[in-house]
């Protein structure tokens, strides 16, 4: 008989279920319960992580615009202004996100071993335990399985987990939350810091350098006329570019100002404990569910 016919001769419901399950009620107990006590070693076997935040406003420097009045006086005087206009606040976000960002202004600013080869974090010490097998912490060294060479794990590696662990949001009101979660809740406050200050030194630098340029171009244009009229226009345009200077200069947060700062949390952010627990006490239950009735099922079939 096949299991068509099965189905054919008696209708199954709800209650023929139960209570089949009901008289493999110590194997359905047993395998359920098998599953639960797993998830507990595996929760329990998880590392705690912590996610650190901060709330980033962009700042007025963070949206470019150009003066179409002051554009046009320009191009009089023969200077071409391009027209820029956007918001530079994306384009800092998703430089955080960059690779360049992360080999030139993160990596070099870390202990390398607290990214890729952290196990676990001591709360009462305050101390790391790194992985053996990956970074000799008494020789500061990185270990290569079968090879003597002493090789550090490639950029590529590095970035991929400072991927992982990374994270940017825009709210509602345009501001920006940007967290950081890692076993050591001490170092991820202190890379939500890293990176909020590397951002706005590096848009605060190559905007310094643009206008150190334009003063410099300007000055030459200035010495390079004879016309008042012309030499008028170069003046207002270097001191527009002076005062930006100024600015540069005197704004700590140029992109970025820092509405509330990153903290050291103190309760851990994963894993879920619990809802790991649930989830294989259910993957168990359910597993002990369709084994009793493909076997119940079966031993139908031979009678």
């Amino acid at each position: 008989m096949d299991h068509k016919n099965i189905f054919n001769t008696k209708e199954i419901n709800i209650f023929d279920i139960l209570r089949i399950i009901w008289q493999s009620k110590t194997f359905f107990i047993f395998n359920t319960s098998l599953f639960a006590i797993i998830g507990i070693i595996f929760a329990l076997s998880l590392p705690n992580i912590y996610k650190s935040s901060t709330l980033l406003a962009p700042t007025e420097n963070s949206f470019v615009s150009s003066n179409n009045a002051f554009k046009n006086v320009a191009s009089f005087a023969g200077i071409n202004i391009p027209n820029n206009t956007g918001n530079k606040s994306l384009e800092a976000v998703a430089t955080i996100r960059s690779m360049k960002f992360f080999k030139e202004n993160f990596l070099p600013n870390i202990h390398k071993p607290d990214l890729v080869a952290i196990k676990k974090w001591d709360s009462k010490s305050n101390n790391i335990v790194y992985d053996s097998e990956i970074y000799d912490a008494s020789i500061e060294k990185w270990i290569l399985k079968d090879s003597e060479l002493n090789l550090s794990p490639s950029d590529l590696y590095m970035y991929s987990i400072y991927k992982s662990i990374l994270s940017i949001v825009q709210d509602e009101n345009g501001f920006y939350i940007l967290s950081i979660e890692h076993q050591s809740p001490i170092i991820a406050k202190k890379w939500v810091e890293l990176i909020t200050f590397q951002i706005n030194e590096l848009f605060r630098s190559i905007d310094k350098k643009t206008s150190s340029l334009s003063v410099d171009y300007l000055n030459l244009k200035i010495l390079d006329t004879s016309y008042n009229e012309v030499k008028q226009v170069l003046y207002n345009l270097m001191k527009a570019e002076l005062q930006k200077l100024a600015v540069i200069e005197s704004n700590e947060s140029y992109i970025f100002r820092v509405i509330d700062p990153p903290y050291v949390p103190e309760k851990k952010f994963l894993p879920k404990r619990s809802t790991i627990v649930v989830i294989f006490t259910f993957i168990g239950g359910l597993i002990s569910i369709i084994f009793t009735l493909i076997k119940y099922f079966r031993n139908s079939e031979k009678i």
